[in-house]
């Protein structure tokens, strides 16, 4: 009986942590860049024994020298995205780490370009 209790208190504990945590990240990303919309990425959605398809945009921007691709997780039920320019919120000490409408982004690539 009071095991179960134990696990259920620490699964709750656990995910408001999560939830607490994200939201402490969102609160200390000061830095602000313009994020371009390439593309829609296709993903599954399981839902029980189904996978149902969804799409989620994909948005490119660039902090000092380094070019970052970043997945937002919408899931969007169609492949028609009407999305433009977006505001790219990151942590200054690590522009991996960023949100896009007050959602995390997940980072798919970087790249240094170097200017002539």
């Amino acid at each position: 009986m009071y095991v179960l209790l134990y696990v259920c208190t620490a699964a709750v504990m656990f995910s408001s942590g999560k939830a607490g945590y994200t939201k402490l990240l969102q609160m200390r990303c000061k830095g602000c860049a313009v994020g371009h919309y390439l593309y829609p990425e296709k993903r599954l959605r399981v839902i029980g024994r189904y996978a149902e398809p969804c799409w989620n945009p994909v948005y490119e921007y660039t902090v000092g020298k380094t070019v970052y691709r970043v997945e937002a997780e919408v899931m969007s039920p169609t492949d028609r995205i009407d999305e433009g320019d977006v505001e790219v919120k990151y942590l200054p000490s690590d522009p991996e780490i960023c949100f896009i409408n007050g959602q995390r982004g997940r980072i798919r690539s970087r790249k240094k370009y170097m200017r002539p």
